[in-house]
């Protein structure tokens, strides 16, 4: 959030407050300006060799008056009125508003009172919840100093809210800019979808589209090898028929020829009379025969035509 130019100015501030023993106000349109500068400066302080570092909610007057007595337990009035030689103390106070600020300048009166002491205040505040007569006042004083913070740039701010949301607080700074002109950008940072969920996501819909393929090439391959299967089987019941035909063809030509010579050698064995009698006799076996021959063609049908409607149906 910070950059060069505010590190300057908080230098600048704790030579003010550290070595000129003066009370400051910081003053800024924005509240998360404020906290960036007051989280800095409360921490640069805090870790300073001979500073004690205190801070105040809000403005107490019965406080000040307490740690002055706490400080000048050992010294009297008049010594706390000139005596330099006490350890600093600076009384950070996060939030003056219209409603403290009279508070606020009582307790500058009082530490303005006893400069023995070596206290001094600072205090921070958004430009429009303070009057601007109350910080005129203040600023009149020569033991105090208003600091007004720049007006930040929108690449400033965007920055700094991207970092918010990279930490996990820019939600909670949210419900604090209700009032405040970047309460659109912080929200609209707020909803972007970090690029890693998108290419999980983007990932897990390659991954489905992936699976659907997947899955359709399967069904594919199983439905081929159905009809693979199916076709095999009805390549197996193709050669079994096949050569079912050709051993019943087979019968029937030889047991024609048979015939056929059987009558032919009556015929030129017994001659024509004869043979006439002898083919005569054997009509009755022919008409058995071929009797025999038209049940067997039917059976064969028969057989064929439930054959095939079995692999059909399969």
């Amino acid at each position: 959030m910070l950059d060069d130019k505010d590190e300057f100015l908080l230098r600048t501030l704790q030579q003010d407050v550290c070595v000129g023993r003066k009370n400051v106000l910081v003053i800024s349109q924005e509240e998360f300006y404020l906290d960036a500068i007051f989280l800095r400066l409360y921490n640069v302080l805090k870790d300073a060799q001979g500073i004690a570092v205190h801070r105040m909610f809000q403005p107490d007057v019965e406080g000040i008056v307490g740690w002055f007595n706490k400080l000048l337990a050992e010294v009297s009035i008049d010594e706390a009125r000139n005596l330099d030689n006490q350890s600093k103390t600076i009384i950070f106070m996060p939030e003056i508003t219209n409603a403290n600020i009279q508070e606020w300048i009582s307790c500058e009166s009082l530490i303005g009172a006893f400069p023995g002491a070596n206290v001094s205040l600072i205090a921070f505040g958004r430009a429009d919840k303070i009057n601007s007569p109350a910080v005129a006042n203040i600023a009149a004083k020569r033991q105090n100093s208003v600091v007004r913070l720049p007006q930040l740039s929108p690449e400033r701010v965007e920055i700094y809210f991207r970092e918010a949301k990279k930490v996990g607080e820019l939600s909670v700074l949210l419900s604090t800019l209700s009032q405040s002109p970047w309460r659109d950008l912080a929200q609209t940072i707020h909803d972007e979808m970090e690029p890693e969920i998108e290419t999980s996501i983007s990932n897990e819909g390659m991954l489905d589209a992936r699976a659907l393929d997947e899955s359709a090439v399967d069904d594919l391959n199983e439905s081929e090898n159905t009809d693979n299967r199916t076709s095999d089987d009805e390549f197996e019941l193709q050669p079994h028929e096949r050569s079912w035909f050709k051993r019943f063809a087979l019968m029937t030509s030889v047991l024609f020829v048979v015939f056929l010579s059987l009558i032919f050698g009556f015929d030129f064995m017994y001659g024509s009379d004869q043979g006439a009698q002898i083919i005569q006799s054997v009509t009755h076996w022919l008409d058995w025969f071929f009797s025999l021959l038209k049940h067997l063609i039917d059976w064969g049908e028969a057989v064929f035509g439930s054959s095939t409607s079995t692999a059909w149906s399969g």
